[in-house]
């Protein structure tokens, strides 16, 4: 894809990628990455952390929204090879992924400790999964923000990749029947039994 925008993000990342390597960068720094991501698209986002094997990487993330997923792979694959980076167009697992951060409103932090959450895997006949989560000790928060916490730390668990592609949906309660109490398991080994299930049942091929 020669994009006019893709290539001018590019150019300047190479230009001022020594900056994001050391420290935290400025905020001028930060506010131009952005922009620049967002000149692309408007529903693309990014983070820089550090690499699996280089000392740093970047994500361009369509962030959960799959109509954006073939962009984002786009603007990855035309990503130079730069020294100290690894560059991704989905965000990977998180090392510790249980703990939220958010503003809920204006002035308003909230903390989400997920690792007391418990969930219920229920395949579905094309192999993806639905997850029934038990959130436990949830802050009062309405049911459109609880949701989108649920979404973040699962992706944050599972990474962007296997989220697209493994999980058709998921629901999130305080508590569910009692009947169904001893189905559910600790949420900290989520990502384990994901990956079994995927050993297990491999998704069934596509065909146009």
């Amino acid at each position: 894809m020669n994009d006019p925008k893709i290539s001018a993000l590019w150019k300047w990342f190479q230009l001022h990628a020594e900056e994001f390597q050391i420290g935290e960068p400025d905020g001028i720094l930060m506010t131009e990455l952005h922009r620049l991501v967002q000149a692309i698209d408007r529903g693309l986002t990014w983070e820089i952390g550090p690499g699996a094997i280089e000392p740093r990487a970047l994500v361009i993330t369509p962030t959960l929204n799959r109509n954006l997923r073939s962009l984002a792979q786009a603007i990855i694959a035309a990503a130079p090879e730069m020294r100290g980076w690894e560059f991704y167009s989905l965000r990977p697992p998180k090392r510790w992924p249980f703990n939220l951060e958010f503003e809920a409103n204006p002035g308003e932090q909230i903390r989400i400790d997920a690792s007391t959450w418990k969930f219920l895997l229920v395949p579905e006949p094309d192999s993806t999964l639905q997850i029934f989560i038990e959130a436990t000790d949830l802050p009062e928060i309405d049911d459109d923000t609880a949701y989108e916490c649920a979404e973040l730390i699962l992706t944050a668990i599972l990474g962007e990749a296997v989220y697209f592609d493994q999980i058709d949906s998921f629901a999130i309660a305080s508590e569910w029947p009692t009947d169904a109490a001893d189905y559910f398991q600790p949420l900290t080994i989520l990502r384990e039994a994901v990956n079994e299930h995927m050993r297990n049942f491999p998704p069934l091929p596509q065909f146009d």
